[in-house]
């Protein structure tokens, strides 16, 4: 009998110490299902997202000739990217309150997006494939008159935010659970009772 209840005894002293690895063991899982929400559940670039391109100037582009800019030349533009791209001729024709045109294309990994003779040229996307280097988005620009013309050009790319940068916006839930989770486990069973309030 004597042993039978020291076995018992022994048995619950076990499942004690088992219960202070609980609450880490659920931030664990917490943890784990808000990383796998960060991965299904990407957020858009706009309004969440960090641009890596940002242009405002005036281009001149000399008389019968074109001009090719590479909107982040130094910087990869993955999908879900948020691309604007605006040129808008300020010449007027002679005699007129009406712009000179020009004829514009937008390309990125070879494939036309937008183009035409037009002013101004504006055209705002969503990137739908990664693409680096020569492949980013492309603004053709030619000039077919016999004078230079000026654009007013204005340009953005801003890239989504990566799912770790996403699960980054979780960690002020999970670092207080954290903190007490490792109490709960190192602390004596005496003092575990106050960890339990802040819980």
């Amino acid at each position: 009998m004597k042993t039978w209840n020291s076995n018992i005894r022994s048995a619950v002293l076990e499942s004690m110490r088992g219960m202070r690895w609980l609450p880490l063991t659920a931030v664990a899982v917490v943890a784990l299902a808000c990383l796998s929400y960060a991965w299904s559940h990407p957020l858009p670039a706009n309004g969440y997202g960090h641009g890596v391109y940002d242009v405002n100037s005036v281009l001149t582009v000399p008389a019968s000739s074109s001009l090719s800019i590479l909107l982040a030349p130094e910087s990869s533009v993955p999908s879900g990217s948020l691309v604007l791209a605006f040129a808008g001729v300020m010449n007027h024709i002679p005699g007129s309150d009406l712009h000179e045109t020009a004829y514009f294309r937008l390309t990125q990994v070879g494939i036309t997006l937008a183009e035409g003779e037009m002013t101004p040229f504006l055209h705002t996307y969503e990137s739908p494939v990664d693409s680096s280097g020569s492949q980013n988005p492309t603004l053709f620009i030619r000039n077919d008159h016999p004078f230079d013309l000026s654009l007013d050009y204005r340009a953005f790319v801003v890239r989504p935010p990566t799912t770790l940068e996403h699960f980054g916006l979780f960690l002020p839930l999970l670092v207080p659970l954290l903190a007490v989770g490792i109490l709960w486990a190192i602390l004596p069973r005496r003092h575990r009772r106050s960890v339990g309030h802040i819980l």
